[in-house]
Formats: C-alpha cells, structure tokens, sequence
C-alpha cells in the first residue's frame, strides 16, 4: 500500500514538474518549483473534490506517456528540430490536462498539496483503487 502511495507521489511530481515554468532551468532544481507553488497555492485539500483526484491521475499518466514519446523524439532529432518538439510536447502535455478538466496552474498545485497533505494522499489512493 505505502509503495502505491509512493509510487502515485512520484507520478504525479513528475509529471507536475514537466509542466514548471519554461524560464526555470535544470540548475534551479526542484525547490525552486516547489516554494514558487508554495507561495502562490491558495487551494487546500478541501477544496479538491474526488473528480479532480481522477483527473490528476489519468492526466499524470497521460503526461508521463507524452514525456516518454517526445524525449525520444527529442533525443534523435537534429538541434534545429528539438525546440519545436518541445513546444509540441508541452501543447500535448496541455491538451491533456484541459481533457482533464484542469490547468496546468491547478494541476501543480494539487501535486504540491499531495506532498505535503497525507490525508489528501490517501484520498487519491481511495480513488485511483475505485477506478481499477
């Protein structure tokens, strides 16, 4: 059960962080993406209803498909090619949220309020169970 929980936590961090603001840099590391959510996140958990939950967990395996095809894309293409499959891959990475139901705004900040919110955690674990 604790490694689902870990495992969603990592899924869905990841995937929030493939959506972090163009202008911060791999050097920024994630605290840089974490206190700037920190500071803006005006959400608390009560304010997330279970539909959200399941779209945050179909959206956050969807973006992780997105990644994986487009890194490899990215990885073979010419220098010339790889800024445009970027901005190909974060249009995708959007069309899936808005499919969703979110915004890449919501999105992140219901990833950040999963770190720090256990109970919220474990909500998503009880919908992602009910959705198997």
């Amino acid at each position: 059960m604790q490694s689902s929980i870990r495992y969603l936590a990592t899924l869905i961090a990841l995937a929030a962080l493939a959506l972090a603001p163009s202008f911060a840099t791999a050097d920024d590391g994630p605290d840089l993406y974490e206190n700037e959510v920190a500071d803006s996140t005006e959400l608390s958990a009560d304010d997330i209803d279970d539909d959200q939950l399941a779209g945050l967990y179909i959206a956050a395996n969807n973006i992780q498909e997105v990644r994986a095809e487009y890194a490899a894309l990215i990885q073979e293409a010419d220098e010339s090619q790889r800024m445009d499959l970027r901005q190909q891959a974060n249009e995708e990475m959007r069309r899936v949220l808005v499919d969703a139901d979110l915004d890449p705004d919501l999105y992140r900040e219901i990833a950040y309020l999963l770190q720090q919110d256990e109970d919220l955690m474990q909500r998503l674990n009880a919908v992602v169970a009910s959705m198997r």
